[in-house]
């Protein structure tokens, strides 16, 4: 059975990996995005 503190240090550990590629995931589609807008709205469009 797992102690108290090691249960959360997982949860911590856990977390931290979800908010990194979260961030990374928001920086990824902010600018695929901007890419988009800047190619115009169906992809060949000048």
């Amino acid at each position: 059975m797992f102690s108290e503190w090691y249960q959360w240090l997982i949860f911590a550990a856990v977390l931290t990996v979800a908010i990194v590629c979260k961030i990374k995931f928001l920086q990824w589609w902010n600018r695929r995005r901007k890419e988009q807008e800047r190619r115009g709205k169906w992809g060949d469009d000048t």
